[in-house]
């Protein structure tokens, strides 16, 4: 084997290893764990969620509203029919975990939630899902 091609053997074999090292150590596994909800205190004392103000903005941010409107796909989630569209059908106060509305979104329904905006509205049911409104 010539000197040229002993060259060209050392760098190609030089280029597997660190081509191979790259992959290795790039193949990392990373496990995510997804926040624990934790149900909040509604023995008293704790902050009153507002349906108005807090729930039905959530609505509007996540393009709820873009299919849940009137005439549209149900339940209507438009300011003014949100609160009757949704309580009771949509609410489980006995196991609020297994509420239609929140089930949808945990399930990632047309994208899903982010995890503050899906606790809000299951601390909101925590509480009752009442037409607290400020």
């Amino acid at each position: 084997m010539s000197r040229k091609e002993s060259k060209k053997m050392r760098n190609i074999a030089l280029t597997l290893v660190i081509v191979a090292i790259a992959g290795f150590t790039s193949c990392e596994q990373y496990i995510w764990d997804p926040p624990e909800y934790i149900p909040p205190d509604t023995t008293g004392g704790f902050d009153t969620i507002f349906f108005n103000t807090d729930i039905v903005p959530l609505f509007v941010e996540n393009n709820c509203t873009g299919c849940h409107k009137q005439g549209g796909t149900p339940p209507d989630l438009t300011a003014a029919n949100a609160y009757d569209a949704l309580v009771p059908g949509y609410v489980n106060l006995n196991t609020p975990v297994e509420s239609e509305i929140y089930t949808k979104i945990d399930d990632g329904h047309m994208g899903g939630m982010p995890f503050d905006d899906k606790k809000l509205i299951l601390d909101w049911i925590f509480q009752g899902a009442r037409n607290f409104t400020e």
